[in-house]
């Protein structure tokens, strides 16, 4: 999850022509919540139209309408009074005392009700088009349907799709917001949730580029994926020349995924827990325990991917989250309140496998195999020490193609077990990273998966495990 796209500048005028047409499509789709009844997503659309765009006063009259369905009578009121202050049309001043005046007879302000009547006639409206409501009026009625008046382009939300998972619940996390805490025991390999993603959008696009497929994606989702997606955290408010739908979409995307909701939600450790990972083949995104976690625990997944987390300091790390995402992590490889020394020791630990990392390539594998192997060995308990459950595949398949290479079938079908176990544990066994090392651990032999398989023979090194 990061911002790929470069830096511009633009001007006013552009910056309000990007405003304003995000806040159209925001408000159509709240047109279409309204009409089928879903009234509290098209509330929700409309409010951040106005957000959007505070000038126009066509959104926050049909908030007024939304608010008359649902029986909030001062909202409703309040809304269409705000509607006459920002509306210079006649007509949607007329459906704005309309709708005040509906909303105050309801709270039983007859008398005001009746001069928003007066008023509304006196803005050229027609007689008949009121005429039930001063009979109402007359009546002294205290309850009565809402107006049939036609409502502006602006009203809508959908049968909401409720999202629930039972392994876990959304709650407060003290400075970071919201987070999700197991509401049971998982373990090494659970899956957490599953999520499809909204839309996705290519990595490393100019600005300019991202904003328009943004604007074409938010187009064909549903209202209430819509209100879904708003209510993600914006990273890049400083940015003016980004639209803020792709500011969303950088701040909460998956790399090679795009945005899952429910995955969205949870918080980032440098020492996470939890793993997302997009099975492309069936277009799905899946969140896995990557150890125990207990009843109440926060789960936390890593923003940071590969290298960037267990191969970087904490310094290099804030750095990174501070530039994409706006925060500070205060997990326990960061917060000076769980001791520097153990920061210190953390940052040792992750520059020694970034090292190790970095030397890997460098072994001759003929005459330095051991060394090879042994740095793997190295690198993999030093993730463990690290608190650290995700990538050990990284070094793994390292130590099996090696290990191929000098014929040590043994030793490489070892490492081979440990890749699988990485990867059904981390992302699934229908995953193509765990099904290349269960074809590995099938047959060790095979060149296709293992380059270089078979190269070498004699030396074997059944003595170094983990």
């Amino acid at each position: 999850m990061s911002l790929t796209y470069t830096s511009g500048e633009i001007s006013t005028r552009e910056r309000n022509e990007m405003m304003t047409s995000i806040a159209e499509v925001v408000k159509n789709k709240g047109n279409e919540a309204f009409k089928d009844g879903d009234y509290k997503i098209a509330r929700s659309l409309f409010s951040h139209a106005m957000a959007f765009e505070p000038e126009n006063g066509v959104y926050v009259l049909n908030r007024s309408a939304v608010n008359l369905k649902l029986n909030e009578w001062k909202d409703a009121e309040n809304d269409a009074a705000a509607a006459l202050q920002l509306c210079r049309d006649p007509g949607l001043k007329r459906k704005a005392l309309y709708r005040r005046s509906q909303a105050k007879r309801e709270q039983g302000l007859t008398g005001e009700a009746r001069e928003d009547l007066n008023a509304f006639l006196l803005e050229g409206g027609k007689r008949e088009d009121i005429e039930e409501e001063y009979q109402k009026l007359d009546r002294g009625l205290e309850q009565s349907p809402v107006e049939n008046l036609p409502i502006t382009a602006t009203e809508q939300p959908t049968n909401t799709r409720t999202l629930q998972d039972t392994a876990y619940e959304m709650k407060d996390s003290g400075l970071k917001g919201l987070g999700a805490f197991a509401t049971r025991k998982l373990h090494r390999g659970e899956v957490i949730t599953a999520d499809i993603p909204l839309f996705h959008i290519p990595e490393a696009l100019h600005y300019a580029v991202s904003n328009k497929l943004a604007m074409q994606a938010v187009r064909r989702l549903e209202p209430y994926e819509i209100v879904s997606f708003l209510s993600l955290k914006n990273s890049h408010t400083q940015h003016q020349h980004v639209n803020p739908l792709s500011a969303i979409y950088h701040t909460n995307a998956f790399d090679g995924c795009g945005v899952c909701i429910r995955a969205s939600r949870f918080n980032h450790s440098c020492v996470p827990n939890a793993r997302f990972a997009f099975l492309k083949s069936r277009g799905i995104g899946r969140m896995f325990a990557l150890r125990d976690i207990t009843i109440g625990e926060e789960i936390c997944v890593s923003y940071l991917s590969g290298r960037n987390v267990y191969g970087s300091t904490s310094e290099e790390r804030q750095l990174r989250l501070l530039s994409f995402y706006g925060f500070r992590c205060t997990c326990t490889a960061c917060s000076p309140e769980d001791g520097l020394e153990r920061i210190r020791a953390s940052d040792a630990r992750r520059r020694q496998i970034k090292v190790i990392w970095e030397r890997l390539p460098n072994y001759n594998p003929r005459t330095q195999a051991e060394s090879h192997l042994n740095d793997c060995v190295t690198a993999i308990k030093l993730l463990r020490e690290e608190g650290y459950y995700a990538d050990a595949d990284d070094f793994a398949i390292e130590a099996s193609a090696l290990c191929a290479m000098h014929s040590d079938w043994e030793s490489s079908t070892y490492w081979a077990g440990v890749m699988f176990e990485a990867g059904l544990r981390e992302l699934g066994f229908d995953h193509e990273r765990t099904q290349n090392a269960w074809s590995i651990l099938q047959n060790p032999q095979d060149s296709r998966r293992q380059a270089g398989a078979g190269m070498f023979r004699g030396q074997r090194f059944t003595n170094i495990r983990l």
